[in-house]
């Protein structure tokens, strides 16, 4: 908990807190983002697993203006406690909609490491 509050107070020294509360996520049960969103879900510093999300048809990322840090979408298909990365997907919170398999059922999203990258799938 330390760690985290001394990110968001770095951040917000240095005038990245519209960066802190910029990347969202918002589950939807339809393809198009647009039908019985969920609440919009902050992920700057990861999500944890998401198991109340799984069988859900979309999911619309957002971020701040000029966003460039690029995120790791981590589907789990076998179980709803993310106990291993089934698909993994690396994107930049930008604006847009990404159809779900409706089988899947946990998520996680995640910074990717400080080279850009993302975890391999491991199921």
């Amino acid at each position: 908990m330390k760690f985290v509050s001394t990110i968001i107070l770095l951040a917000t020294l240095f005038g990245l807190a519209t960066t802190v509360q910029g990347q969202t996520a918002q589950f939807f049960d339809d393809s198009k983002c647009s039908v019985n969103g969920s609440a919009p879900l902050n992920f700057f510093l990861g999500t944890g697993c998401l198991s109340n999300q799984g069988g859900r048809g979309s999911v619309f990322f957002s971020g701040p203006v000029g966003e460039t840090t690029p995120y790791c979408g981590i589907t789990t298909s076998n179980d709803q406690r993310c106990s291993c990365r089934s698909k993994v997907q690396k994107f930049v919170p930008t604006g847009f909609c990404y159809q779900l398999n409706r089988k899947d059922k946990s998520y996680e999203i995640e910074p990717a490491d400080l080279q850009g990258n993302c975890p391999a799938p491991n199921c």
